[in-house]
């Protein structure tokens, strides 16, 4: 039962490993995955059923260890950001004297931001002015400057090659103690340079995408143009929300209402991920119920309509996660295999990162297995029953098991604890599956031209999204319900997480109460530690000496001082 997910962990600590050392020794663990491999085949002949149990994991997370180096060097520094440095001056300049020519598919379709608009591309060639062209790859972030371009934003889709001149630079990096590494991050995600350009009318559009990704450039096209048709007339924010929740197009909505999502622990309603999906395929499973479609052939149809969302709204990190653990569940339903939850979990998650290992490094991805493993093993413990209130106790048990698990993640990445989520989410998550279905009727609706019924699924789709914003307001009545923290130490988290491990290893293999009590007392302490964070409570009454901060706020000079009485 649990050999798939001790493989997983293994090729996780191998990648964690290969992803956090700077000069990751590639060669020492290639050869000591291979004589790993040699031993446990020779352990195998010998009839030791162990040995090779264990060697094989250390293969495995050498090979992990391989590819997760590699993962990370090419990500930080392809093709395109060498091609910079060997033009900088000196090599210390962050940007080019002068634009260059740049050719590339776009990876999304435009986006208005604060200063233009927002494009992203794959470039495959690029040209100094005047220049012969120079293939390359690497991923940009361009804005696009001067009047918003209504055309533009209608004629910049997903899927298109474009070319354009822009002003090439690394991204701005913060050198604050215990701040992340923006630019490192977001080379991870893809972007390894950023840029910008002068006007709308320096970009040219040379070539359209291919057939599918213009199809699902219209389909999102014409979900955006149906809430502006049936949801907008009632508020413009309900209509932005219900369009992030169909295609997750989040550029529209206001950043007040963000941050209260954020405050709130609700934010996740408005990404799409697992609850979406979840929506999406029990609906049709029961549309293909209906038909008269059933069992292998209809979670077929679901997986490979699930594949087909996720290409047309652009396939981000959160729906690839979801999709991935949707699809895995329903092929093995295809082939009418009975595997445990766990083992359809860790195979997701085994798959994705062997695909993409920097998925590791993304907070996304251990908040989606986190609360997916926290709630099969609530699973495991809570059966349920048959009486009334079996049902909402096991919803707010769930709630509860997420939030205790997640928590040290959310203080880490988000540097926020709210209490708020465990009673929101039970109003949010229903409001944002009557928005999911309301809008999808909308959209349905309009195409089919009955224009009647689109208006009256929009108007639904405006009440429920009113609902889920109404949801998060109790932050704003209830402030005290969440507050800030900064971020634990590695060492708190890692012993917070395998003191859950030595609690949950103790009720299966020890019947002593106190061995099952003692690492759930320090787990206790731990998240207290983490939640009230009293390392900073002392701060705020001062340790009687002076203290000054220099911050770098990339222009100018910042400086916190601190008086001795704090």
């Amino acid at each position: 039962m649990l050999f798939t997910p001790l493989v997983t962990c293994c090729l996780v600590l191998g990648l964690a490993l290969g992803m956090l050392l700077d000069t990751p020794p590639a060669s020492i663990a290639g050869l000591t995955a291979a004589a790993a491999l040699v031993t446990a085949a020779a352990s195998v002949r010998l009839g030791l059923a162990v040995v090779p149990a264990l060697l094989g994991g250390l293969a495995l997370a050498c090979a992990g260890l391989v590819h997760g180096a590699q993962a990370v060097t090419n990500a930080e520094r392809p093709p395109l950001a060498r091609w910079l440095e060997a033009r900088l001056p000196d090599g210390l300049s962050a940007r080019l004297d002068e634009p260059v020519m740049v050719e590339g598919w776009l990876l999304r379709d435009a986006a208005p931001s604060a200063t233009g608009i927002s494009l992203t591309l794959a470039v495959v060639r690029v040209a100094r002015l005047g220049g012969a062209w120079e293939d390359t790859r690497g991923g940009i972030a361009v804005t696009v400057g001067g009047a918003l371009d209504a055309v533009a934003l209608v004629t910049w889709r997903g899927g298109r090659r474009v070319r354009l001149p822009v002003s090439l630079r690394h991204p701005t990096a913060y050198l604050d103690h215990g701040v992340p590494d923006g630019a490192r991050a977001l080379a991870r995600r893809g972007t390894a340079l950023v840029g910008s350009t002068k006007s709308a009318a320096l970009v040219e559009m040379i070539e359209q995408g291919s057939v599918v990704d213009e199809a699902s450039a219209g389909v999102r096209a014409s979900v955006r143009a149906a809430m502006r048709r049936y949801v907008a007339p009632f508020d413009p924010v309900s209509a932005d929300i219900a369009t992030a929740i169909l295609i997750g197009d989040r550029t529209q909505l206001d950043p007040e209402l963000e941050r209260q999502l954020q405050e709130a622990g609700t934010y996740h309603v408005v990404a799409i991920s697992g609850g979406n999906i979840a929506v999406l395929a029990g609906t049709l499973l029961g549309m293909l119920w209906i038909a008269g479609v059933r069992f292998g052939t209809a979670a077929l149809l679901t997986a490979l309509l699930l594949v087909a969302h996720a290409w047309i709204i652009g396939g981000g990190a959160s729906v690839v996660r979801a999709t991935a653990m949707a699809v895995t569940y329903l092929a093995l339903r295809v082939v009418d295999q009975r595997t445990s939850p766990a083992h359809a979990l860790s195979v997701a998650a085994a798959v994705m990162l062997v695909a993409n290992p920097l998925e590791l490094a993304n907070a996304g991805f251990w908040l989606t297995f986190g609360a997916t493993g926290a709630l099969l093993l609530m699973s495991v413990a809570w059966r349920g029953g048959a009486r009334w209130w079996h049902a909402p106790v096991t919803i707010v048990a769930g709630s509860l098991v997420v939030e205790l698990l997640l928590v040290p993640v959310s203080a880490y990445v988000f540097q926020r604890v709210t209490l708020a989520g465990l009673v929101l989410n039970l109003g949010a998550v229903p409001a944002m599956a009557s928005v999911q279905m309301a809008a999808s009727l909308c959209v349905l609706a309009d195409a089919l031209d009955f224009t009647r019924v689109a208006s009256i699924a929009g108007w639904g789709a405006h009440v429920a999204a009113q609902a889920l914003t109404g949801s998060s307001a109790l932050v704003e009545r209830v402030p005290w319900a969440t507050w800030r923290v900064p971020s634990p130490s590695p060492f708190v988290l890692l012993a917070y997480y395998a003191s859950i491990a030595a609690t949950l290893a103790a009720g299966w293999l020890s019947s002593s109460r106190i061995s099952r009590m003692v690492p759930g007392i320090i787990a206790l302490v731990l998240l207290l530690w983490i939640a009230i964070a009293p390392q900073t409570l002392a701060r705020r009454h001062g340790d009687g000496r002076l203290h000054i901060t220099a911050w770098d706020v990339g222009q100018g000079d910042a400086l916190l001082v601190t008086f001795p009485n704090g």
